[in-house]
């Protein structure tokens, strides 16, 4: 049910292996998608979903966002992402108190 794509308008299926020259492009007939493998994985060869209709250059940004060779920016990125979450939480966690203390002093007349 898979067409593994050797030949598209942009070569995308081509440029794509500058990347990594294990990674191959699969048409998945039953899903009605592309896909980008990589021959070196064992077991799943699935790398990424293209969530494009067609192959073009936002197939190749995806997957160089997406490469193991970026590993290090991606997990940065995580790291940063969950500091801004944890210190907006921080942020919300203070205004509540601060109406807190408010409602009581209001409260009691203070």
């Amino acid at each position: 049910m898979n067409e593994i794509i050797k030949n598209d308008l942009f070569a995308i299926s081509d440029r794509i292996k500058e990347i990594d020259d294990g990674y191959f492009i699969v048409f998945n007939k039953k899903m009605n998608r592309f896909e980008v493998h990589n021959s070196k994985q064992f077991g799943n060869t699935l790398c990424v979903i293209v969530p494009y209709e067609k192959l073009d250059i936002r197939t190749l940004d995806l997957v160089l966002q997406t490469s193991v060779n970026r590993i290090d920016d991606i997990l940065k990125d995580i790291e940063s992402n969950n500091k801004k979450i944890e210190e907006e939480s921080e942020d919300e966690k203070g205004y509540e108190r601060k109406e807190k203390i408010e409602r009581f002093l209001k409260e009691n007349n203070l």
